[in-house]
This record gives C-alpha cells, structure tokens and sequence, in this order.
C-alpha cells in the first residue's frame, strides 16, 4: 500500500470529524487535528504533553503535566473516541484509515505515534491507542 500523501490524510481526518458517529468533544477534535497537522508539517518530534496543553488546551506557559493531568484525561478520552469510531462506523473505512495507512510508514507512523507511540493502531483489530511520552 502507498503512503497517502496529506490531501489523503486530511480527507480521512475531516471523514472522521464529521460522521454522527465521532462523537467527540471541541476539545477533542482539537486534539487529534493538532497531533495530524503537527505531522504533516513534519513537527511531530513537538507533540509533547506541554505543547498540547499550551496550543490545544489554552494553558499558560506555566503548566506542569505533573499537577494538571489535563492532557492525560484527554489522551483518554481521544483514545476511547476513536476506539468507537473504529469499532462502529470506521470500521468499513479501516482498510484505509489514517492509522492503518500510517503503520505502513516508518517515518510518518514514527511522527504520528512518536517513537514511544503517541497513537498507535492495533494490528487486530485496528482501533487507535493514544499513548502520551
């Protein structure tokens, strides 16, 4: 399989976005569009807890992911989101989700998931795991 390009990645993000049954909040949405585009423009050795929290969650340069657990709680709820999305609705899409597709590059797969998998699809069942550094 070929590694999509970013018009194919961004139209199965927008895919995902809008179906009934991604059933995410704003803040989660925000979330998942940050860590893709992140890794299109190739900055995703940036995705850390720190940047989320600043550039995702609002938080103000002194935020500590020791006292504010705010980007756990959201990796959570990311997680859990896209494992539904997945388990329902993205499933007749899974052969050619992001997640799938992603696995298929080492370098994009390492960009979006991180060398410490930020999110990781399983090879079973292909639901998403979102894994903080």
């Amino acid at each position: 399989m070929a590694m999509p390009d970013a018009a194919e990645v961004r139209d199965q993000l927008r895919r995902i976005m809008e179906s009934p049954d991604f059933d995410a909040t704003d803040r989660t949405r925000r979330f998942l569009a940050y860590i893709v585009e992140e890794t299109l423009a190739g900055r995703s050795e940036r995705i850390k807890a720190y940047a989320i929290a600043t550039q995702v969650f609002g938080r103000d340069a002194t935020f500590d992911a020791h006292s504010d657990p705010i980007v756990r709680i959201e990796a959570g709820h990311l997680r859990r989101t896209l494992d539904r999305f997945y388990l329902t609705a993205g499933a007749s899409e899974l052969s050619s989700s992001l997640c799938r597709r992603a696995a298929m590059s080492r370098s994009l797969r390492r960009a979006v998931y991180g060398s410490k998998p930020l999110l990781e699809a399983s090879r079973y069942d292909g639901s998403a795991r979102l894994r903080l550094q």
